[in-house]
């Protein structure tokens, strides 16, 4: 993948890699929008691998979000994880844009784009299909999902052993370290990418700026207007007491918001849910959340 060539050092290196797993969530996003509409230009004949394809890759969409997400509660383990996301991202990166390149690819019908895409990424990937590319980036990032949050389900040297599967398929692909091993990813935002969703207020803060207890347990994770905002609500280990952390985009950018559930005034009117601070007087907005998405 193109690699950045200013970076900005006042920030860390972990930061950046996990705007880049928002960034190519966004990419991933574009890219299953752009094979679905290949798919349906195509007989029904090449349907199921389609499908299985554009599944696998939305699955990626949702995994890196996850994690980008729950790295607040977790901050103290996110340098264990970045090491890991360093590896992953930009091989991840460069099939994404790859795909692009052959869909969009004007030239050729779009039977021969999806054959030509199809054979030449499975031969490049030693005769790994292309659905199952993906399925190693996701059994891969629900692994950094586990070491992130400490689960019993967790194991190292499967983690080890696609980490050498995905640096072999780097080193096909001539995806090389820069900076001391850092691979960093690029800082342009994803073309044609969603947009931020406008009714949340915040105030929100850059990754990094909340200091959530060590120890703190995630309850559950929420996805809204199809992820582009999200409420992780996680038990605070020192109080015993509930917090809503929302996250919203900002172009690639990751932006938080952090609240007690006892000082929200939490309200439904119809499919939206309402998140107010709570006051003696007018409860201030804080969101206006649409239907979740599961």
């Amino acid at each position: 993948m193109e690699l950045e060539t200013a970076v900005n050092l006042n920030i860390p290196i972990e930061a950046h890699l996990l705007r880049g797993c928002c960034r190519e969530a966004d990419r991933c996003e574009i890219v299953a929008m752009g094979l679905d509409q290949l798919r349906i230009a195509l007989p029904e004949s090449f349907h199921g691998h389609l499908i299985a394809l554009t599944g696998e890759i939305r699955s990626s969409c949702r995994l890196l979000r996850d994690l980008a997400d729950r790295s607040q509660v977790h901050f103290s383990r996110v340098p264990i994880v970045a090491n890991y996301l360093n590896v992953v991202l930009p091989c991840l990166s460069r099939t994404l844009k790859d795909i692009i390149g052959y869909y969009e690819e004007k030239t050729i019908s779009r039977e021969m784009r999806w054959r030509k895409m199809y054979n030449k990424m499975t031969e490049e990937a030693s005769g790994l299909p292309l659905p199952q590319r993906f399925v190693l980036y996701n059994h891969f990032l629900s692994l950094l999902k586990q070491l992130l949050t400490r689960s019993p389900s967790f194991e190292l040297n499967t983690l080890e052993t696609l980490r050498t599967r995905i640096l072999k398929l780097r080193e096909q692909r001539g995806i090389e370290r820069t900076l001391g091993g850092a691979d960093i990813l690029p800082t342009a935002a994803v073309s044609n990418g969603p947009e931020t969703f406008k009714t949340s207020y915040g105030p929100f803060y850059p990754w990094g700026h909340f200091t959530i207890p060590p120890e703190s347990k995630i309850l559950f994770r929420r996805p809204f207007d199809e992820d582009r905002i999200s409420i992780v609500v996680y038990l605070n280990s020192v109080d015993q007491s509930p917090y809503l952390l929302m996250r919203t985009m900002q172009g690639d950018i990751p932006w938080f918001s952090l609240f007690g559930a006892h000082e929200l005034c939490i309200n439904r009117e119809g499919s939206a849910l309402q998140l107010k601070r709570w006051s003696r007087h007018t409860p201030v907005p804080v969101a206006d959340l649409a239907q979740p998405s599961l």
